[in-house]
């Protein structure tokens, strides 16, 4: 007589108060997409000499961010977002398409600029005014950041 196995649980905690239990296909199938790269959008500040800056917080004591090279979060545990309320482990934010973009230029007080980036092993933030999306890796090419767009505060 056969039995079939039941895939087995795992509970992952995500922010201190939300679980989210996984089988065990799924956990294989997230280690699989960390290793893949997603194009997705990237803002950043420019520096007086053209380079590309982080726009709140530095990694590893640099605001300037590497071109032509993938280069690894700094991984802060328990910080806390814009609003003070919500705390999440630190990445790359990123933006997985215009659409999530518009809100979050209305919040804008200064001209970012906006450059197409290649990110790897990414999760969604969780409780986001906006759809962003985390990163552990995070690859800015020289000719995206030539051909980075100026994006300016929306107002209505």
């Amino acid at each position: 007589m056969k039995t079939t196995a039941k895939p087995t649980t795992k509970t992952t905690k995500i922010a201190k108060t939300t679980k989210i239990a996984k089988t065990t296909t799924q956990i294989a199938q997230h280690a699989q997409t960390r290793l893949k790269s997603f194009t997705r959008l990237k803002s950043f500040r420019r520096s007086s000499t053209g380079k590309p800056l982080y726009l709140f917080h530095g990694n590893f004591g640099s605001m300037e961010v590497p071109l032509d090279r993938w280069v690894k979060a700094q991984i802060r545990r328990n910080v806390r977002d814009g609003s003070g309320k919500t705390r999440y482990d630190s990445a790359f934010h990123v933006f997985e398409d215009t659409t999530a973009l518009d809100a979050w230029r209305r919040s804008l007080t200064h001209p970012k600029w906006l450059a197409t980036v290649k990110v790897r092993h990414t999760r969604p933030k969780i409780q986001s005014r906006y759809r962003v999306t985390l990163a552990h890796y995070l690859y800015l090419s020289s000719a995206a950041w030539q051909s980075a767009q100026c994006i300016q505060p929306l107002r209505d």
